[in-house]
């Protein structure tokens, strides 16, 4: 699959998420999908979001990123010294998030 059907293809699974699937906020004001509620979602996360080698795949990253991921922003969540542990979609809202990886 093209970068960017595999980004309108995740862009589009991410708005599906209902709104309830969502912890209520913490004391950030954020409020994170709750563990295990969208096992599909999570999936195509981490096959769009991750390389076959297990780095961050920056190509799709990078668009999503700009004008095309519709508001959308991925970045690190989890660090260490090799690198990302985890990564987060944070939605338009900059409220809503996923953690993936």
């Amino acid at each position: 699959m093209e970068p960017l059907d595999q980004i309108t293809n995740l862009i589009e699974k991410l708005n599906t998420i209902d709104d309830c699937m969502f912890l209520s906020p913490n004391k950030y004001g954020y409020r994170y999908l709750k563990d295990h509620c969208c096992p599909d979602i999570e999936s195509l996360c981490n096959e769009t979001l991750i390389t076959p080698d297990a780095h961050p795949n920056y190509e799709i990253i990078n668009i999503i990123n700009s004008k095309d991921g519709r508001g959308f922003h991925v970045g690190p969540g989890e660090v260490d010294s090799f690198g990302w542990l985890s990564g987060i979609i944070t939605y338009p809202d900059k409220i809503r998030k996923i953690v993936f990886g």
